[in-house]
């Protein structure tokens, strides 16, 4: 069976249902001699294609407009004496009786699975096969899932299912099968693999359906300890910026072994604080991977700096040779941006750019190394974050800028907090004074204590939630070794790597899907996931301002077209982790191109 073989008597649905199509058919194989039932038969090709094959054909059809045209079409191909066209109420118990095969689209049979089971077992001769070609979007098991969800499929009913989508439904949903043996169909229309879904028919009587829990993309590990303490402070009468912000601040310096931590209230704000520190301004330069996200890039502009946009290596990550691309006369900053865990080498890009100031976006990477040195102490100051999603968080929002340098520490406390000379700690509390002066236009960029209070706790469990998240990394490692339609995230031995995120590429080249509808189909299966980052240069403000425009950065591209984030988070059981998995490598084995089965 080719494409040509078909030709001209398709009504093209795009180049997945023709690839499903002609694997059906493959599957029916010689139907010369046969009753073949066209259910929806629409303008007659297939029908045609069937009575130009030797068998005997009846094309049934809601439409007698349809019909009109399905008479024309089987009498231009000469297939008039081999085809008949009859009207139908559209309930498929209504059917026509009496046939070896019935050809079918999901759709058309789908919209009432229980009347469509009824009639086709009516409709065929004992030993009949239904070839159901699926012509929504995803495979038929996922066009199935979404009518359980709906509740289309009611339990109690006859359904006819491939050992495949069986699998499919369990993985799911919590299904009690019956089993049940009338002499009737086999619903196909997909290749199946033999060695793991036996293509034998799989009658089955489902007795109950309940859909699983979905897995979000991420929930926030926190628990008792963080609401007692959180508690405490709503207790205390301080809220505000206090001694549990300032106690969180020496304890982040500590781990750290730097000098300085100053709590904020993001990440962004530690970039803009940080920058601010270096005075970075109006006529710099600074180099910014694209692969990222927009903070790094608007910090900038809040300064009157000009964002240079650099390309990155096959890791996701800014290396010597795209800064050294990048660099400009004008160019007093860099900023590293340490990618879903993995830390930048920054002593690498040191010997490019010797004389530059470095400012680590270091959001996905507490706590991360490279060779041996924390992510924080590597360049001249770090930007981290408590963002909910992240690896600690501070109650949902919340930053850290760390730095060594006692100027850049200065100006960056004065200036998180308006520009004032003394917080209100220091003024109203305990021995503070109700004087301060206004020394800077700063900005409001404090973290208060009810914040601190959760990020303290974790903090102190810092090492337990990277390492659930690194047990997760290994388990999702295992899942996809063996397969070539996807590969997991690049890491360097001999690194900390902190798994921010867990970021898969999709092998495109053997896939007839792209990556926004296995997201869609993830989604549909009760699985959240995400795409981290859209490249800057991608995005209308960067082309506008700049002057970027697509292609300028062809690996950033490359790696974003086929990345997708899947769930990694703390208290994922391992079933949750597995059927991410499974349920991930079933959509990419469904959606192979035909060179790759």
């Amino acid at each position: 069976m080719t494409a040509r073989d078909l030709d001209p008597y398709v009504e093209w649905g795009g180049s997945r249902w023709r690839r499903q199509l002609e694997g059906g058919l493959r599957w029916l194989g010689d139907v010369s001699g046969l009753r073949v039932l066209d259910l929806g038969t629409r303008h007659g090709r297939m029908a045609a294609w069937f009575a130009h094959q030797g068998a005997e054909v009846v094309g049934v059809d809601v439409s007698d407009d349809a019909l009109d045209d399905a008479r024309l079409f089987a009498a231009e191909h000469g297939v008039s004496d081999r085809v008949s066209f009859v009207t139908y109420s559209g309930d498929p118990r209504d059917l026509p009786k009496g046939f070896d095969v019935v050809f079918a689209k999901s759709v058309v049979v789908l919209m009432d699975i229980d009347a469509a089971v009824d009639g086709l077992a009516d409709a065929l001769n004992p030993g009949g096969r239904v070839l159901l070609v699926e012509n929504a979007r995803g495979p038929l098991p996922l066009h199935l899932l979404r009518m359980l969800r709906r509740g289309s499929v009611r339990p109690h009913g006859a359904h006819y299912f491939t050992a495949a989508t069986i699998d499919t439904i369990r993985r799911r949903f919590e299904v009690e099968l019956e089993s049940w043996d009338p002499p009737v169909v086999v619903v196909g229309g997909r290749k199946q693999q033999p060695a793991v879904h036996p293509p034998a028919p799989y009658p089955v009587r489902l007795v109950s359906v309940t859909p699983t829990d979905p897995i979000p993309f991420h929930r926030p590990a926190v628990g008792d300890r963080e609401i007692a303490a959180a508690v405490e402070v709503m207790r205390s009468g301080w809220l505000t910026t206090g001694p549990r912000a300032h106690e969180l601040e020496a304890a982040v310096a500590n781990r750290l072994g730097v000098k300085h931590g100053l709590a904020v209230s993001s990440a962004t704000a530690a970039l803009h604080l940080a920058l601010d520190g270096l005075r970075i301004g109006p006529g710099d330069d600074v180099v910014i991977p694209t692969m990222t996200f927009t903070a790094c890039g608007e910090v900038c502009a809040y300064l009157g700096a000009r964002v240079v946009l650099a390309d990155v290596g096959e890791d996701a990550l800014l290396g010597p040779a795209q800064l050294e691309a990048s660099l400009t006369d004008g160019t007093r900053a860099v900023m590293p941006v340490h990618f879903a865990g993995q830390g930048v080498d920054i002593a690498a890009l040191r010997k490019v750019a010797p004389d530059r100031r470095f400012v680590e976006d270091a959001a996905h990477a507490f706590p991360a190394s490279v060779a041996g040195v924390p992510v924080g102490r590597l360049g001249d100051a770090a930007a981290f974050s408590f963002y909910a999603t992240k690896t600690m968080t501070t109650g949902g929002e919340g930053g850290m800028l760390v730095t060594d340098d006692d100027m850049v520490a200065a100006r960056a406390r004065l200036m998180r907090l308006h520009g004032i000379s003394a917080d209100a700690w220091n003024r109203y509390g305990a021995g503070g004074t109700w004087a301060y002066e206004v020394a800077e236009a700063g900005y409001k960029y404090n973290l208060s204590d009810l914040a601190a209070a959760i990020g303290l706790v974790q903090l102190e469990r810092l090492d337990e939630l990277a390492a659930a998240r690194a047990g997760i990394a290994m388990r999702y490692d295992a899942a996809f070794a063996d397969s070539p339609l996807l590969s997991a995230p690049p890491r360097r031995a001999g690194d900390r790597h902190a798994w921010h995120l867990y970021v898969v590429r999709l092998n495109l080249e053997a896939l007839g899907i792209d990556r926004s509808h296995v997201i869609q189909q993830l989604a549909e299966a009760g699985i959240g996931a995400s795409v981290h980052f859209i490249p800057l240069h991608l995005h209308s403000h960067y082309q506008q301002r700049y002057g970027y425009a697509p292609g300028d950065f062809p690996m950033a591209e490359r790696i974003f077209e086929r990345s997708v984030s899947i769930p990694i988070w703390p208290g994922m059981s391992d079933g949750q982790v597995d059927r991410v998995s499974s349920t991930l490598l079933e959509i990419l084995h469904a959606a192979r191109h035909p060179s790759q089965v």
